[in-house]
């Protein structure tokens, strides 16, 4: 059964979810549709990149917010609902993510990967021993 944590828990990973999602938004903005548009080849070198940095980013998560790297799973999640949130607001209304559909079809791709890549990731942390 999932224990209840303080508010404060919540809060923290709601914050880090903002906080990378503007994070990705300003490093899709600086790369632009240099990288971000369909069918570029640089595009799919940025999804392989981004394995080892998803790695690194739950690893430097669970030290910052003293949590056992075991217990990343609902970190995660609440990190990433935050994010993606924010994302269908930010495609959905606005266009933040570059000037053209190909662009923000590319970035919103791209978005959806690394939530399913950071939720993979917990999960697979969360079977082995702290």
């Amino acid at each position: 059964m999932m224990q209840v944590k303080p508010m404060q828990y919540y809060l923290t990973f709601m914050g880090l979810g903002v906080f990378f999602w503007l994070a990705f938004l300003i490093v899709i903005r600086l790369m632009g549709s240099s990288v971000f548009t369909t069918g570029n080849p640089l595009l799919l070198a940025v999804y392989i990149l981004s394995i080892p940095l998803v790695w690194i980013v739950i690893i430097a998560i669970a030290r910052v917010t003293n949590t056992p790297t075991n217990e990343m799973l609902v970190p995660m999640v609440i990190i990433d609902f935050s994010a993606l949130l924010i994302d269908g607001l930010a495609v959905g209304f606005t266009d933040l993510y570059g000037p053209t559909h190909d662009q923000i079809a590319a970035s919103a791709a791209y978005l959806l990967w690394g939530v399913a890549l950071t939720l993979i990731c917990a999960l697979w942390l969360s079977y082995r021993k702290a």
